[in-house]
């Protein structure tokens, strides 16, 4: 995985591929909807054309949202990540948080990753 980006905004909805409807509440999905944090975009190195993307709540929870590799879709202010069962959207919005807060997210992030992200 290549590091392409690093966006904050929010999880705007996750749809289920199958029926074409969002998760239910019960889904483990479901909690990040409606969550502001950070995004960061990966590319695949084993797929040309697709990648990942992980999401960091701007409240650390002691987990992330990690999507499957799928294809990444970035159209001006909104990401879309479409894999063989789910569909993700999201919003950048890099108003929601201080510069402060934002390393503070990165900080946060590089603890999963055990490296730099920057």
């Amino acid at each position: 995985m290549i590091l392409k980006n690093a966006y904050t905004g929010t999880v705007l909805q996750i749809y289920d591929n199958r029926y074409g409807k969002p998760y239910s509440s019960s889904d483990w999905r479901s909690e990040y909807v409606g969550k502001d944090g950070l995004f960061l975009y990966y590319a695949s190195d084993t797929a040309p054309g697709k990648g990942y993307v992980f999401f960091f709540t701007a409240r650390p929870s002691g987990k992330y949202l990690r999507t499957a590799r799928g294809v990444v879709d970035i159209n001006g202010d909104e990401i879309i990540v479409t894999t063989k069962n789910s569909r993700y959207h999201f919003k950048m919005d890099d108003s929601l948080f201080s510069d402060m807060e934002i390393e503070y997210l990165i900080r946060n992030a590089e603890l999963y990753f055990g490296s730099k992200i920057r």
